[in-house]
C-alpha cells in the first residue's frame, strides 16, 4: 500500500507495473510441515511449497479484476515483462529458456497460444510435473516416487505411483519430465548431477541426532 502510495504521490502509477510474487510456497501447518520444499528430506514439493503469489499491477494498461487459472512460472514472468516493456528478446535462444509471455492473458488481447496444460519444477535432485488433474514426483531413488490424482485426492495423501490403473498416464508424464529437462536443464546447475549449497547446517531432520536428544 505504501509502495502504491507514493507511486500516486509521483504521479508514476500510471506509467509502473508492479509485480509482487515470491520464489516458493508455504506450508504453515499443512501435512504437518512449518517451511517450503527443505522442511523435510527427501525435498518435498506439496502443493503449499511450489505455488506462489503473483499479481501484475498497470492501472489503464492490464484489465483488472482478473483471477487465472493458467500454469505459469517465472521463466514466463521474465518473458512477460519484457513484452510489456516493449524490449525485444533477442536473447531467448542462447538462454534456451522455455518461459513464454502471458502478456495477452492480462491486457485480454488475444488467448494465449494453447497447448499449455502443465507445469514442470525442479528443486534439487527432484522433479516434478503436474496437470491439471495428475502430480508426478520423481526422486533419486524410484521407491519415493509419488503420483497423485488431485481431482480425487487435492491434500495429496494417497500415493498411487505404481498403481496399475494409473501406470499409461504415469508413464507419459515421466517420458514428459525427461523430455523436458533434457532439453532446458544445464549441466553446472542441473539439480539432478550437482550437490545442493550447504547454506544451512541446521535442519530440522537432524534435530534429534545433533543435539543427542
Amino acid at each position: 500500500g505504501a509502495i502504491l502510495q507514493e507511486l500516486r504521490n509521483q504521479n508514476l502509477d500510471e506509467s509502473t507495473l508492479v509485480v509482487y510474487t515470491s520464489d516458493h510456497g508455504l506450508n504453515c501447518g499443512q501435512h504437518g510441515l512449518w517451511g517450503k520444499g527443505n522442511a523435510t528430506f527427501p525435498l518435498n514439493m506439496v502443493e503449499q511449497s511450489i505455488r506462489i503469489p503473483l499479481i501484475f499491477h498497470a492501472p489503464n494498461r492490464l484489465l483488472s479484476k482478473q483471477q487465472r487459472t493458467e500454469f505459469v512460472d517465472h521463466t514466463d514472468v521474465f518473458a512477460t515483462i519484457l513484452e510489456l516493456a516493449g524490449i525485444p528478446d533477442t536473447e531467448k535462444k542462447n538462454r534456451n529458456s522455455p518461459g513464454t509471455s502471458f502478456c495477452a492473458l492480462l491486457n485480454n488481447t488475444h488467448p494465449r497460444p494453447a497447448g499449455r496444460q502443465h507445469q514442470f519444477c525442479e528443486y534439487g535432485p527432484v522433479r516434478m510435473m503436474r496437470t491439471h488433474r495428475h502430480k508426478l514426483m520423481l526422486f533419486p531413488r524410484t521407491e519415493e516416487n509419488l503420483f497423485f490424482d488431485l481431482a480425487q485426492d487435492p491434500l495429496e495423501q494417497v500415493n498411487l505411483y505404481g498403481n496399475a490403473e494409473y501406470q499409461l498416464i504415469i508413464d507419459e508424464m515421466n517420458q514428459a519430465i525427461r523430455a523436458h529437462f533434457s532439453t532446458f536443464s544445464v549441466e553446472s546447475n542441473d539439480g539432478v548431477k550437482a550437490s545442493l549449497p550447504q547454506y544451512n547446517p541446521h535442519v530440522a531432520w537432524d534435530y534429534y541426532k545433533e543435539y543427542q536428544l
